[in-house]
């Protein structure tokens, strides 16, 4: 009955289309998982970044400025040469301007920048 039904809303062409992906779901599947290792490993290096960044930010002897921050933040945290931001669906060539621009999409980094400037700013009297 199940597939009566599949085979009526497929059509003549969707039904190719099924019978191919049940012979050979093994490679289709396997593709989509090893993608989405891909994307989580990018966004694992994407997090490392982030962290090393912060953590160079909070160093109290030496200022850095922003440039010389995200390429030192990007040459000692990075473990992968591709980057993902959380809800990204294709990673990207890991690199300060990638860097910065999932930067300026994560609300989550935004935050910890606009404490640390609160934190930093001078206090009126």
């Amino acid at each position: 009955m199940l597939k009566i039904l599949i085979s009526y809303f497929l059509g003549p062409f969707g039904m190719r289309v099924e019978e191919w992906y049940i012979a050979n779901s093994l490679y289709v599947n396997s593709l989509i998982v090893l993608y989405g290792l891909l994307l989580v490993v990018s966004n694992l290096n994407y997090k490392k970044i982030l962290d090393n960044a912060l953590s160079l930010m909070n160093e109290g002897g030496k200022k850095y400025s922003k440039k010389e921050l995200w390429t030192k933040a990007v040459q000692e945290g990075s473990f992968f040469p591709l980057i993902s931001g959380n809800l990204h669906l294709y990673p990207r060539k890991t690199s300060v301007r990638a860097v910065l621009s999932l930067i300026e999409k994560d609300k989550r980094w935004r935050k910890v920048i606009n404490t640390k400037k609160q934190k930093n700013s001078p206090k009126k009297k």
